[in-house]
């Protein structure tokens, strides 16, 4: 689902210039929830809303500005979502809406928070019972007038009470502060010695965040007003075709080896081993790409049906009672929800990259949690290269390969030479003992050295499937082991390499603030550690 909230401080609608401003941009950017504070307007009517956000399906409820200070306007296009509840309180006004499209409860709650601290204890209080009187997925949107830390806003040096308190309601409600893109701060005043803060942001509920995994944070341009827009958008992340991934949780299902090894065996190809290895790798993909789609399923899906097929059964005992076929079918059927959540937790844990925790842990949430929260870290809504910003997908792409493809270019055919210098060297027998025949057991002890939950490179298979199958992949393997001692050199597929970008920092955005790390495929890790034993061996 796709699905954008904009919050923005306007700091007055009183002006018919700044209006046409605010409405020309809120119809750019094609938001399906908008909240507005310090709208300093008492009494908004439909007239006034529609024009100021020209959505013919505009559904709103406002805090009224006392004194023409303050105000709160909460928007939304009623064919996305369809209003439950209102409550509007002295700091907030608040929705429970329902999902049009997918039937989802979820509450969101405009903010405008005081500048005093001794009333910021009564907000706190107000938004506390907000969340606990609907009890539903939580979106918490706006100014809030108080940074959580130091950082926040420039030039302050320490942890205030005031910033104590605020990180409290937070930790006290498990809510997420979403990563803000695009900038460090969302409100600016002044030139010569400019003031900064980041006082705006969206805080959401880990139920909220379950539903909407694929959701962004990011600042948008301000044409008025001393606050930036912030723009909360779910389904922004740019995806590209996915690579076939290796599940782990494959391993687990019951046949699936024996599968493997029946797909395997009947592949036939003429050529060198590391030829007929890469395109039996590539055919059994396709093999168990079938297998997935129309046989093993998604395990969500499947979840969802069980349960409520254990939620019919109870609802039945409690009422009817239950047959011996209907109770032997809820006794079947909870030990397959079992067996569900525990594949579930062995594919989250290994999307969320966190090796460091068990399998079986009952972590699930916990994985899913930090797969998400690693989507967002590394999403790339523009990239500057050279002072240039872009922000098509097409644009950011070809600019990176362009980057690295002149910094992996030799531009002089010239190179050094080391005739004069001396180097430490290796007795004949060293040599003879690294240049040996490759064996099975140390293949197998490198094998077994090499963590099976790393990314897979371009071929998709992680080292928990070499692990697993290796009796199913073991004859080929060693095949290819013998080309490379007898010839140097085995087919180039395998040498493929994804080059990954990774953040150095929270908002990276220059091409200088990521750094590439190579994902190579399985078979070359595997030999790469199998030469690296050995030379640790001599140099030791």
């Amino acid at each position: 689902m796709n699905l954008k909230i904009l919050s923005w401080n306007v700091r007055g609608l009183n002006d018919s210039r700044k209006c046409l401003i605010v409405k020309n941009l809120l119809r750019e950017w094609k938001c399906d929830v908008i909240c507005l504070q310090e709208t300093k307007v008492v009494g908004f009517d439909r007239q006034m809303v529609g024009n100021l956000w020209s959505c013919p399906f505009v559904d709103w409820v406002a805090l009224d500005a006392v004194h023409t200070a303050g105000g709160i306007l909460l928007m939304w296009d009623r064919r996305v979502l369809e209003r439950k509840e209102v409550l509007v309180g002295s700091f907030s006004v608040s929705v429970q809406w329902q999902g049009v499209g997918d039937g989802f409860s979820w509450a969101c709650s405009g903010v405008y928070g005081p500048i005093d601290n001794s009333a910021r204890g009564l907000m706190w209080d107000e938004l506390v019972g907000v969340h606990h009187y609907w009890n539903v997925p939580w979106c918490c949107i706006g100014d809030f007038n108080i940074v959580r830390f130091p950082n926040e806003r420039l030039g302050n040096p320490r942890l205030t009470p005031a910033m104590e308190l605020f990180l409290e309601f937070i930790e006290d409600l498990h809510l997420i502060d979403l990563p803000l893109e695009g900038g460090s701060f969302t409100w600016s005043r002044g030139s010569d010695r400019p003031s900064m803060s980041r006082i705006d942001r969206a805080l959401v509920s880990h139920e909220w965040e379950e539903h909407f995994p694929d959701v962004t944070q990011r600042i948008l341009p301000r044409p008025v007003s001393d606050h930036f827009p912030i723009l909360v958008e779910v389904g922004g992340m740019a995806r590209g075709k996915s690579p076939f991934r290796f599940e782990n949780m494959w391993l687990k299902t019951d046949g699936f080896i024996d599968r493997v090894q029946s797909w395997w065996n009947r592949l036939s190809f003429h050529g060198t081993p590391s030829f007929v290895f890469a395109k039996k790798l590539k055919a059994l993909k396709e093999d168990i790409i079938q297998w997935n789609r129309l046989e093993f399923g998604h395990i969500g899906r499947k979840k969802s049906q069980l349960l409520e097929t254990l939620k019919l059964l109870d609802a039945k005992d409690e009422e009817f009672g239950l047959s011996d076929t209907e109770s032997c079918e809820r006794v079947v059927a909870r030990a397959e929800v079992e067996n569900l959540l525990s594949l579930e937790e062995i594919s989250w844990r290994q999307k969320s990259r966190m090796l460091w925790i068990k399998e079986g842990d009952n972590n699930t949430k916990f994985f899913h949690k930090m797969a998400n929260s690693r989507r967002r870290f590394n999403h790339l809504c523009f990239l500057e290269v050279d002072g240039e910003i872009y922000e098509e997908e097409s644009e950011i792409a070809a600019q990176v390969v362009n980057l690295y493809k002149n910094l992996y270019q030799e531009s002089e055919e010239w190179r050094p030479f080391a005739e004069d210098l001396e180097f430490d060297q290796i007795d004949g027998s060293e040599k003879d003992w690294l240049e040996r025949r490759f064996e099975k057991e140390e293949i197998l002890l490198a094998l077994n050295e090499l963590p099976g939950d790393k990314a897979p490179g371009p071929d998709g298979f992680s080292l928990a499937f070499f692990h697993h199958c290796w009796r199913v992949v073991e004859r080929d393997v060693l095949a290819v082991f013998e080309e490379f001692h007898h010839h140097s050199k085995f087919e180039k597929s395998l040498n493929a390499t994804f080059i990954a970008l990774i953040p150095k920092k929270n908002d990276a955005s220059n091409i200088r603030d990521f750094r590439p790390i190579s994902l190579v495929g399985s078979l070359y890790k595997l030999l790469s550690k199998v030469l690296s034993n050995r030379l640790k061996q001599v140099l030791d």
